[in-house]
């Protein structure tokens, strides 16, 4: 069996690493040798069909609860450094690296697992499954921005209860990984394309609304003309003057902006929520490791959905107060920005796919028209969802866990926690 240098120590220098859901062995070895600050100090061996048992032992090191799912690493051996934790000795299994006798069961690293699109609800599994026929793409390259996009679409009209004083919003941060022409812009787009069409539709709407209070706007000009006048004939009765029209906020969906003071307004004129979308995150990302204080304690209010509250040095409004901020992203990033991503931490906030790369072949499939509608439609019952209480003032409606649901929440937990 032959071995090459690979050092895992790169990309686990954050213990609460996310999971990569698939990935690409060999790409990964190219990444990391490409960074000059790599120092080969591990080995992995090629793909071998040895048996576990005549796998030899090896060494590794690993926090006791390793919140990290490394796809395409098929047979890892070697030392895997992970933020100064203890020695432990593992030996490769058929799924991954199991941990030696003095360690919990949950430290291994999972071999990698192709997306699971059985899992989907339907018209979610059809659109997926025909979009990445369509494309010639993984499916987690469709999924993972589609799921952002439902997140958002469900929005602040509904959190989910875990136990009592701990509930969480549907608020999702996905990230697709891979090099140019991977086939990951064509599947983003295909992905968040219902969104930006509905996003069309209402910004139609707010041009038509905009005429119509431009209209009322001139005629409400001319009521309080004639009150100001009539309030100076002495024979005339007190009366209160006209009420003035409210300018017409446009709903807005997806936005692009990556600022905070950009979408705090946004933020106060939809508190369903927003839907962060962008081909390319890298500026998102990179934004990370230059952030500080009040700006990142604002990304992670969205994330939360919580109360947010921005000062501003310009406007009317000065300050801005958002009583639940939910921010849903999602975008494509090359492997360098990955590397960023767990470099500042940001990645234990993200769930992040890096499919292996295919050979592309001409392919007269296109993506399934009903497929399309269905989506559609089940976007809009989502947008369509209310929360409780009065318009305007509306507080997310809490959902329980089923029995089922608490069961696998629990058995995830205890793994990944």
């Amino acid at each position: 069996m032959t071995n090459e240098p690979f050092d895992l120590s790169e990309l686990l220098s954050v213990g609460r690493a996310r999971r990569l859901i698939e990935g690409d062995a060999a790409g990964l070895r190219e990444w990391l040798a490409g960074d000059p600050t790599f120092e080969p100090e591990a080995r992995m061996p090629e793909d071998t069909n040895e048996s576990p048992e005549e796998t030899e032992p090896v060494e590794a090191y690993s926090p006791p609860a390793l919140n990290a799912v490394i796809g395409g690493l098929p047979d890892v051996a070697g030392r895997v450094v992970v933020g100064g934790g203890a020695s432990l000795t593992a030996e490769t299994t058929d799924d991954g690296i199991r941990p030696g006798r003095d360690e919990p069961d949950d430290c291994r690293i999972v071999k990698y697992r192709r997306f699971p699109t059985s899992a989907l609800p339907e018209p979610v599994r059809e659109f997926v499954s025909s979009g990445a026929a369509a494309v010639g793409c993984d499916a987690s390259y469709l999924a993972l921005p589609l799921l952002s996009g439902l997140a958002a679409a469900i929005g602040n009209s509904r959190r989910l209860r875990l136990k009592r004083g701990w509930s969480v919003p549907a608020v999702l941060w996905t990230v697709i990984v891979g090099e140019s022409g991977s086939a990951k812009s064509p599947a983003f787009r295909m992905a968040i394309e219902p969104f930006r069409e509905r996003q069309t539709r209402a910004l139609l709407q707010h041009r038509e609304a905009q005429r119509r209070y431009r209209v009322e706007m001139a005629r409400y000009e001319r009521q309080l003309s004639d009150w100001t006048l009539s309030q100076w004939l002495p024979e005339s009765e007190t009366s209160l003057p006209p009420e003035k029209p409210l300018p017409p906020a446009p709903e807005r969906t997806v936005v692009g902006d990556t600022t905070v003071l950009a979408l705090a307004p946004l933020l106060a004129e939809n508190p369903r929520g927003l839907l962060l979308a962008r081909d390319e995150l890298a500026g998102w990302v990179r934004g990370f490791e230059r952030r500080a204080g009040p700006e990142t304690a604002h990304w992670l209010a969205m994330q939360a959905g919580e109360s947010m509250l921005i000062d501003r040095q310009r406007g009317i409004a000065r300050s801005l107060a958002i009583e639940r901020a939910a921010v849903s992203v999602t975008g494509g990033i090359q492997p360098d920005d990955l590397r960023r991503a767990i470099a500042s931490g940001l990645s234990a906030r993200l769930l992040v796919s890096w499919p292996r790369r295919r050979l592309k072949r001409w392919s007269e499939h296109g993506i399934d028209a009903t497929a399309e509608e269905r989506i559609a439609a089940m976007i809009d019952r989502l947008y369509a969802l209310e929360g409780d209480g009065e318009a305007g003032r509306q507080r997310p409606r809490t959902l329980e866990l089923s029995e089922d649901a608490r069961s696998a929440w629990q058995g995830y937990y205890n793994v990944h926690a």
